[in-house]
């Protein structure tokens, strides 16, 4: 089975996620940084002339089956909410091996996708927020 990693599919056999210290099997990962951006203007000009940059943040979500979340939420005393740490993500593209981790990751919510005919266990969408995402050189 394949695995998603910001909405590309990568063969499984060349994924590793550690979440918390635990190797882990994801259906799916996405995450992005990015930054808030304010024009600036001046008094007589109606284009804007720069820009400041204010906040950071990284953020994304992880799908995984039902079977994986029971042993994230043992971990975190009977909720993954409890949880805190580093998301660590490696695979290779065209034989390029990439390291992806994302810093200081909680939980936002716990959410399940349950579709009616399908012989597959439920699937869990579950959103984070992260400090930082570091991508090693």
């Amino acid at each position: 089975m394949d695995v998603a990693i910001n909405r590309q599919l990568i063969a499984a056999n060349d994924v590793r996620i550690w979440m918390f210290g635990r190797l882990v099997n994801l259906i799916e990962i996405n995450y992005k940084e990015g930054q808030d951006v304010t024009p600036t203007k001046v008094l007589g000009n109606r284009k804007d002339v720069g820009y400041t940059r204010g906040n950071y943040k990284a953020e994304g979500n992880v799908v995984m089956m039902q079977e994986d979340i029971f042993a994230l939420q043992a971990a975190g005393g009977g909720s993954i909410l409890n949880l805190k740490g580093d998301i660590v993500v490696t695979y290779m593209i065209n034989g390029i091996a990439i390291k992806e981790t994302l810093v200081g990751v909680v939980f936002k919510e716990r959410g399940t996708d349950a579709k009616a005919g399908t012989g597959d266990s439920l699937r869990y969408n579950i959103p984070f927020y992260a400090v930082d995402l570091k991508v090693a050189k």
